[in-house]
């Protein structure tokens, strides 16, 4: 069991590959709240990312947020690079040629996960069940401590998943990959009224989601006795867990089922990156899940917070790690909750300004933040599949009243009271004619500025 989550023996090919120095990652382990204050973790890390830009062109970003285990989510940021980037795409690539490489990367990576990590544990796990007799249920039989540990260690590692988010920068447009629960958004800038508009680029893939919904009915299951889970699992799409994969006929409620009922399959949207495009934020679950609890304005929230972070901060890992360690603070500060998951933030920044250091009352934070989902008028991804989301672009919301509840939330704004031009009250003219004349006078009032 040692080699769990080791896939370091060979040279990998993410190694080689330029980071992004146009982003900023933040992150925050898991917690347990005790009522005296203090905090542990309950779990190491199990959120991993990358940001590689291989040359002006091309750049590769991605948030996974594992779930039983981060071996899926190691082995992913290790993969996926490769099998993105490793020859597949030219110049000339048409978009959907694109489509199916990053369809066709997803599918390749758990397929090698289930090779060289699942496959070995299901051998040893059938090893060690076999000794028990045929008329003994194998859920009653005393195992010896020994394969008793054993025994949990391979479930543990059969069922380690992880949502998987991941963005394609290619000549000029964002592609959007998805299949689980993490969140894309990108930060533009509305070339009609000046504002900064929120765009979702990704839907989460659950049991909320109708379109998920509708194909599992089409499987022949019976949704509404999933009680929110399918299996010992939330979300519809994911890398990994052979429980809801492969071996989901040992579920009682799954095992009449025409197919795997989760899929790893992607959901793919793409996005034009204009001189409007301001920056990329991709969040895991966690993140999103911590902010909720928190306040009802979710979206509304975490862009506010970046913006001012970056009037504040002098890097862009300063910006993303400020963010979430402010949302870690809100977080512990709400009655009757007593954990957190894994939090992990990146920003990508295409064309807005980092004022590190300025005061938070410069231009920019005087913009008003418009919010809509990802069938704006203004800026409309395409999806793979259509989507049927939530949300009018020209309908507006008082933000005290404004409530988020998934990813398709509704468009929201701030706007500021309208500036308006006071006269002044106070009549300067003669003390400027004296400033000008009187040299003296000038030289004693730069002396005392300085």
């Amino acid at each position: 069991m040692a080699g769990i989550g080791n896939f370091t023996s060979t040279k990998q090919f993410s190694e080689d590959l330029n980071i992004c120095d146009c982003t900023g990652v933040g992150f925050q382990t898991n917690q347990l709240y005790y009522r005296d204050g203090h905090r542990k973790n309950e779990h190491e890390l199990e959120d991993k990312s990358f940001h590689y830009k291989p040359d002006d062109n091309i750049a590769l970003y991605g948030i996974f947020d594992g779930h039983n285990g981060q071996e899926v989510a190691e082995y992913v940021t290790q993969e996926m690079p490769g099998q993105i980037l490793l020859g597949q795409l030219s110049e000339n690539s048409t978009e959907q040629e694109i489509r199916e490489v990053l369809q066709q990367a997803f599918l390749a990576v758990e397929r090698g996960y289930f090779q060289t990590v699942v496959d070995p544990f299901l051998a040893e796990r059938e090893r060690i069940l076999s000794e028990v007799p045929d008329e003994v249920d194998s859920r009653s039989y005393s195992f010896s401590i020994s394969d008793q540990q054993q025994l949990e260690a391979l479930n543990k590692g059969i069922t380690s998943s992880s949502s998987v988010l991941v963005v394609l920068m290619f000549y000029g447009k964002l592609y959007v990959a998805n299949a689980g629960d993490c969140k894309a958004q990108v930060c533009v800038t509305d070339p009609h009224y000046g504002v900064t508009e929120v765009i979702q680029l990704s839907v989460n893939h659950d049991l909320r989601n109708e379109d998920e919904i509708r194909r599992l009915e089409s499987l022949r299951i019976n949704v509404s006795r999933l009680q929110g889970r399918i299996g010992n699992h939330e979300t519809t799409r994911c890398l990994g867990n052979y429980l809801v994969k492969g071996g989901y006929r040992e579920n009682e409620l799954l095992k009449f089922a025409l197919s795997e009922p989760v899929v790893a399959e992607p959901e793919i949207t793409s996005f034009p990156i204009t001189e409007s495009t301001n920056f990329l934020i991709l969040l895991s679950s966690g993140l999103y899940k911590a902010l909720e609890e928190v306040t009802q304005e979710v979206n509304r929230s975490l862009a506010q917070m970046i913006i001012e972070e970056f009037n504040a901060q002098s890097s862009l890992n300063g910006v993303a790690q400020a963010v979430v360690d402010r949302i870690a603070r809100m977080h512990q500060e709400v009655p009757r909750v007593i954990r957190r998951e894994d939090m992990t933030l990146l920003v990508r920044n295409f064309n807005y300004a980092l004022r590190g250091g300025l005061s938070r009352s410069s231009p920019l934070s005087d913009r008003y933040v418009r919010y809509s989902s990802a069938n704006s008028n203004a800026y409309t991804p395409t999806f793979t599949s259509p989507q049927d989301l939530s949300g009018d672009p020209d309908q507006f919301f008082d933000s005290e009243s404004t409530t988020e509840t998934d990813s398709s939330d509704s468009l929201s704004q701030i706007k500021p009271n309208s500036p308006e031009k006071i006269k002044a009250y106070v009549d300067f003219s003669n003390y400027y004619k004296a400033l000008e004349t009187n040299s003296e006078f000038n030289e004693s009032v730069f002396s005392l500025s300085d």
